[in-house]
């Protein structure tokens, strides 16, 4: 496990990406590198969840761990976090990464579509009143719907940051690579890892 820290005393502001990752794309990076600038991130951890939230199928755990390898080759502000729990959890998680980076101020990034299940997850409003949370907004987001979530939900602590490539999922490039058709906001050097493993060559 690879942990950056600063040579001085200064508090470091850490934020870390959970998702399953199949496979990465721009989307997931460009939105790490918008949230290292917008809220002054020193590094951004990128967490796979060895069984994605709600998934079924997904790409054996080593494969995407290896793709996310090939993306954040270029950017040494970000980085890899495996740990052993199946997915994302509050009570787990949370309570681990507090203790592995104590004294840090941490940070959450989600898409949009997972802020109106959040009331939903055991001790949810711990994460909630104990870190920030950055979500990235898509194309046909509506700002105003999202903030009334927040509202009805008593949400603390939440930021926007509008995605900059809004059209892209990994369901769309993973259907597109199926059918040997061009899989925009693919990055090409997960597109080569994914030919040489002859991943995704079936719809699941």
């Amino acid at each position: 496990m690879k942990i950056l820290r600063e040579k001085n005393n200064n508090i470091q502001k850490i934020g870390f990406y959970s998702g399953s990752f199949d496979p990465i794309h721009l989307g997931h990076i460009t939105f790490a590198l918008q949230a290292l600038k917008k809220a002054k991130l020193d590094v951004v951890y990128f967490l796979p969840e060895r069984f994605g939230r709600n998934k079924i199928n997904q790409e054996h755990f080593g494969h995407r761990v290896e793709m996310i390898k090939q993306a954040i080759k270029p950017h040494p502000r970000l980085q890899l976090l495996e740990l052993s729990d199946k997915q994302f959890d509050v009570k787990r998680t949370f309570i681990k990464l507090q203790k592995i980076f104590s004294g840090s101020k941490l940070h959450f990034l989600f898409g949009s579509d997972i802020l109106p299940q959040m009331n939903d997850w055991p001790h949810f409003q711990k994460l909630n009143q104990e870190s920030k949370i950055i979500i990235a907004t898509r194309k046909n987001d509506s700002i105003k719907n999202l903030k009334r979530v927040i509202e009805l939900n008593n949400f603390k602590n939440i930021s926007f940051i509008q995605s900059l490539t809004p059209n892209v999922s990994s369901s769309i490039i993973r259907e597109a690579l199926y059918n040997n058709q061009t899989a925009e906001g693919a990055l090409s050097s997960v597109l080569r890892y994914i030919n040489k493993h002859w991943l995704y060559v079936s719809l699941r």
